[in-house]
């Protein structure tokens, strides 16, 4: 099945609630992608034609692989269109994370998420730091800020609940906050292409101003100190 029957050019999305997003995938009802049982919540061809409502949290693995494969897309209008609703979504995800109480903290495959959507293969949000188009580059750079965000929000939030040093939930916490420091240092801060390097740097900014107690800049330093000698005088 091509993606392109399941995308339109513009892609749009509406809140319901918290937990729930409705995107407009502008689709024929026998071309919706695969989806979990359960995981549909409501879909109206007759009255709403195209629009579908899922629960985030239920929908994620679906909805993770359709970004992926618009993203990967050479159609420029698509693999934007993936780039602009990754941080919706993950900035609701961080809300419900940050809302939730003991016992409803959901399960988010944050490994998962970073390893299909933001490892520097061709077409993953990484790629696009280094994009000739400016709006691009910081449509890239606000997903890489939404997906720190809700690694930080759900490490603070395992915290805050006391979990033991030996939870799952902690241990993936902390799995996922190395792997995004791994991003940054290997793929962004020391990408070819300086247009990367200047994104990645007002990534640290924005995330450190946000979260001063999670993102310890020493471990940046020493590439931090390389760049100040960079032969862009945009990084």
């Amino acid at each position: 099945m091509s993606l392109m029957g399941m995308l339109s050019l513009s892609w749009s999305y509406h809140i319901c609630s918290l937990s729930t997003l409705t995107i407009n995938l502008t689709v024929a009802e026998n071309n919706l992608p695969a989806l979990p049982s359960g995981a549909l919540i409501n879909y109206k061809p007759k009255s709403c034609p195209g629009w579908v409502t899922f629960q985030i949290s239920e929908i994620l693995p679906s909805l993770t692989s359709l970004l992926k494969l618009a993203i990967k897309l050479s159609n420029a209008h698509l693999s934007f269109a993936g780039l602009s609703c990754l941080p919706v979504v993950l900035n609701r995800l961080s809300r419900l994370v940050s809302d939730s109480k003991a016992g409803s903290l959901p399960v988010i495959p944050l490994r998962s998420i970073i390893n299909s959507l933001y490892f520097n293969s061709s077409g993953s949000v990484v790629s696009f730091l280094g994009d000739s188009k400016l709006c691009t580059r910081e449509l890239a750079c606000s997903a890489l800020c939404a997906i720190a965000s809700l690694a930080f929000e759900y490490h603070r939030k395992v915290n805050q609940l006391n979990f033991s040093s030996k939870n799952s939930n902690l241990q993936k916490s902390e799995e996922a906050l190395a792997e995004i420091e791994r991003i940054i240092k290997d793929q962004a801060l020391a990408n070819k292409v300086a247009r990367a390097r200047a994104q990645a740097i007002y990534f640290l900014s924005e995330t450190r101003a946000c979260y001063p107690g999670l993102l310890l800049i020493r471990s940046y330093l020493p590439i931090l100190v390389s760049l100040l000698e960079d032969s862009d005088a945009s990084v």
